[in-house]
């Protein structure tokens, strides 16, 4: 611990689990004291995690009463930590309980926020006006249809199911008052953090500085990365190697993960979650037939058949081949009746296939199986481009981008309709951040983004950075496909 000479004071800051107040686990869980701890092992997970927090929250907010600092970045885990023993309650957890059996902890995450907002009240009213303040919160692990990679051995597998959403707080003379910025991302802190304290991005550094949260312009610039050695990764052992792979897919580095990936493969056939992840990584570079046999050997493992369907049918939407993805996912369907993924891309596939109304139907069928799924509503905003409503697709996207927003494609969307009402500022604002979301295989992007510029009379340096930009995302893309093939 830093200061040290605080280490002795605040080791009496510590809250064990059984020092948690009763009121507080009546807070959390009503019927708290007539559960068995020996047959319910959530009930000490909660107290381990709520002395974790109370312990972080009384060392932080003695240290900043005693020292003062020019920027505080504190992260609060709790809500990523419950998300692991306490997934948020949905009309499937009957599933998960005998007829007499009582819910329990079904409202610990909401709990959990409303914690949240207490402690954070606290630590701000205790900064100075002129500290500059940076608290962030996770909101846990995504729902997928996905299941974890290699299994969930332990919290620190779980990081690649992670949302990228979660609560941003920033305060203090640096930044802006009042300001609500909805696009930005958890990874865009580290990146800030280094910009606050005037240290170097380097290229590799996944998310961007959130410049709209400044009170004046700044400018950013990233420094090249070292490549990676090839002779370091034959070093490496298998351990090593799977959190490269890992690494490298969180930075995007789609193109420098795969022959690691399909090496891993080749090494572990029968490792159908790798395999499965194989041919997602495939369909992302475009390689849809590699993606496809990989599929398709997946429809062979009983566990996997469903996800090789919805797998198949994506791959299918993504070449076009729209009645094949249509016929595969109503298998998916019949299997999980009200998986939103599903329903989603059903509605997708339906919306290519001139099927409008179907696709809406799908779309909201999705919404009823998750009211909270961004998704769904993103695709009912996608229906809405299509029958030309473009102020009711704005605000359906903007809601599912609240959401989801790190999906890439729900920002195309959005351009598009404020394109279909010629509203070109904003239009250019989501393509900029539907690039800054997929930074490769963006030829079309950076196209969209300079006839946009032109319409909206941007300088002519602008527009040609991104005709030069296409051009250069074409080859780059040529040169993949070839080889890859």
């Amino acid at each position: 611990m830093q200061p040290e000479k605080y280490l002795q004071e605040f080791a009496n800051y510590r809250m064990r689990p059984e020092e948690i107040d009763p009121d507080v686990m009546q807070f959390f869980e009503s019927n708290w004291q007539k559960i068995d701890e020996e047959k319910d092992a959530r009930l000490i997970e909660l107290s381990c995690i709520l002395a974790e927090c109370y312990s972080q929250q009384s060392v932080t907010t003695a240290l900043m009463q005693k020292e003062s600092f020019d920027l505080i970045a504190l992260h609060l885990p709790i809500i990523q930590r419950l998300s692991y023993h306490f997934p948020l309650q949905n009309i499937s957890i009957k599933n998960l309980t005998t007829p007499n059996e009582p819910i329990r902890f079904g409202n610990v995450r909401r709990q959990a926020l409303k914690l949240i907002h207490t402690m954070i009240n606290t630590l701000l009213s205790l900064c100075p006006s002129n500290t500059d303040v940076v608290i962030v919160s996770s909101h846990g692990i995504r729902k997928s249809l996905n299941q974890p990679i290699l299994g969930v051995k332990s919290e620190q597998e779980q990081w690649e199911r992670n949302k990228t959403n979660g609560i941003i707080i920033l305060q203090g003379p640096l930044w802006k008052e009042d300001e609500i910025i909805a696009t930005v991302s958890i990874v865009d802190i580290a990146p800030t953090i280094l910009q606050v304290a005037g240290l170097p991005l380097n290229e590799k550094i996944s998310g961007n500085v959130i410049k709209n949260a400044w009170v004046d312009n700044i400018e950013t610039s990233r420094e090249p990365a070292k490549e990676i050695q090839s002779d370091a990764i034959k070093l490496n052992g298998e351990n090593e190697t799977w959190w490269l792979i890992k690494s490298l897919l969180e930075d995007n580095a789609y193109l420098q993960a795969l022959p690691l990936l399909t090496v891993w493969h080749q090494n572990h056939p029968e490792d159908f979650d790798a395999l499965f992840l194989l041919a997602q990584l495939q369909l992302r570079v475009g390689n849809f037939k590699d993606s496809e046999s990989n599929a398709k050997l997946l429809l062979n493992n009983l566990t996997k058949t469903v996800q090789a369907k919805f797998l198949l049918g994506k791959i299918f939407y993504e070449s076009k081949r729209y009645l094949e993805s249509y016929e595969l996912l109503k298998e998916a369907r019949e299997a999980n009746e009200d998986n939103e993924m599903i329903l989603c891309q059903i509605g997708l596939v339906q919306t290519e296939m001139g099927i409008n109304k179907q696709a809406f139907e799908s779309f909201k069928k999705a919404l009823e199986t998750n009211e909270r799924s961004g998704f769904a509503r993103i695709g009912i905003g996608h229906c809405l481009i299509k029958d030309n409503e473009f102020e009711d697709a704005v605000i359906w996207l903007k809601e599912g981008i609240k959401l989801v927003p790190d999906f890439h494609l729900a920002h195309l969307n959005l351009a598009s309709a404020y394109e279909g009402l010629e509203k070109w500022g904003f239009a250019i604002n989501s393509l900029e951040r539907a690039l800054q979301l997929k930074p490769i295989f963006s030829a079309e992007i950076h196209v969209k983004l300079a006839i946009l510029l032109k319409r909206n009379s941007a300088s002519e340096e602008k527009i040609n950075f991104h005709v030069a930009e296409a051009e250069k995302c074409r080859i780059e893309e040529a040169i993949s496909v070839s080889q890859l093939n």
